[in-house]
């Protein structure tokens, strides 16, 4: 297993020190008002660490959105006084890298405004590895591309990870190398073909992986199952059947759901019934799992160790299809809050399910990270998570 140098090993050594953090700020806003605030939260304990850690000043990195050509619309200036408010710290903006403000804290402008950042460009992450002593990079969520900020300030500076990132690495490394403890992963989403490297990396991690959402699809029509008018890749049907048979050879049971709730029409409030993954008819659109479905997953949960979700059972956006999702969360939470369960939710839509069904703060973790997430469980390395190990 790798060792990472994190903001921990940075303890009583930041006293009159400039320390460099790059954060992912990269918040919904809409007309100047910020939506979402989670990803601003999640690097707070890193900066309040530096500052209470007594550095001289805190330079703070991020990106926005993807600028074009230096739009105001992506200017981090909209961003300073609620960073303000959540700090409990004056904030100076900075739109010169080149030239800081005599400021204990700074908030420097969108990374993307410079072209150089998604170029990976050594040139430019000297520059930004050279604006304090140290560097800590806290943006897990961005760890999978290769761009300035991220990885090639290594080559300058050694990197840090911060606390969310940190966190970041030692759950996902928990399910990763969870040899001795039994661990069910789910992965859903509507196809197939965006998830196979994903699908063929887990089933030799996990002992079992419960396929979900339109994907289940796919898996149900390579067995020979009617899917009706559901989304369904039919050209995918060999790759389904390879990884059925990937996994036998690696002792890793892939379920499928058993019944579903099916409509003719998917909008709000549609009509729908329950029936048996044999009952489909030619004109049915599968918009949810069935609670059979829900409690064998329960079932299985209850015998495992570790649990890592990527992808909700049905259209949880549209009521009500999102009961099997709200049913498997507070069902996790439980075993969860017991002390029986390690739970990582990872993902965009996951995380906004748990979010929505109430039972967010009884989970063990739930990653802020979409792409990096995905591509760590992929078995990809990250160029940000790799330029923290200690070599």
């Amino acid at each position: 297993m790798n060792i990472y140098r994190t903001l921990l090993d940075l303890k009583n050594k930041l006293h009159n020190k400039k320390v460099v953090i790059r954060i992912d700020a990269n918040v919904p806003i809409v007309e100047g008002v910020i939506t979402d605030d989670s990803r601003i939260k999640e690097a707070l304990p890193s900066i309040k660490f530096i500052l209470e850690e007594g550095a001289s000043q805190v330079v703070i990195l991020s990106h926005f959105g993807r600028p074009k050509n230096q739009e105001k619309e992506f200017s981090l200036i909209q961003i300073q006084k609620h960073f303000e408010y959540l700090l409990g710290q004056s904030i100076e903006f900075c739109n010169d890298f080149k030239n800081l403000p005599n400021a204990k804290v700074i908030l420097c402008e969108n990374l993307r405004y410079y072209k150089e950042e998604e170029k990976g460009d050594e040139n430019f992450a000297q520059i930004l590895a050279n604006l304090g002593d140290f560097y800590i990079n806290d943006a897990f969520s961005c760890s999978h591309r290769a761009h300035a900020s991220i990885s090639v300030v290594e080559k300058f500076k050694p990197v840090y990870a911060g606390f969310l990132m940190t966190k970041e690495i030692t759950n996902i490394e928990l399910l990763l190398n969870s040899n001795n403890n039994k661990s069910l992963a789910i992965v859903g989403g509507s196809k197939v073909s965006t998830k196979i490297n994903l699908l063929k990396n887990l089933i030799k991690k996990v002992d079992y992986l419960f396929v979900a959402g339109g994907m289940a699809n796919t898996f149900l029509y390579a067995q020979g199952f009617n899917v009706g008018a559901s989304l369904c890749e039919k050209d995918f049907k060999s790759i389904a059947i390879d990884i059925l048979e990937e996994a036998q050879k690696v002792n890793c049971q892939i379920i499928l759901p058993s019944d579903f709730i099916v409509c003719k029409k998917i909008e709000k409030s549609a009509p729908s019934r329950m029936i048996h993954c044999d009952q489909i008819q030619s004109d049915d659109i599968i918009v949810d799992a069935g609670t059979q479905s829900v409690n064998n997953l329960v079932n299985i949960l209850k015998n495992c160790d570790t649990f890592v979700w990527n992808g909700p059972l049905g259209i949880f956006e549209i009521p009500p299809f999102e009961v099997s999702t709200f049913m498997l969360a507070r069902e996790v939470a439980n075993l969860t809050e017991k002390k029986l369960l390690k739970s990582i939710i990872g993902g965009g839509d996951t995380a906004s399910a748990v979010l929505e069904s109430g039972f967010k703060s009884q989970m063990t973790y739930i990653s802020t990270a979409g792409g990096a997430f995905l591509e760590w469980l992929e078995g990809k390395i990250l160029p940000g998570v790799s330029a923290c190990i200690k070599k």
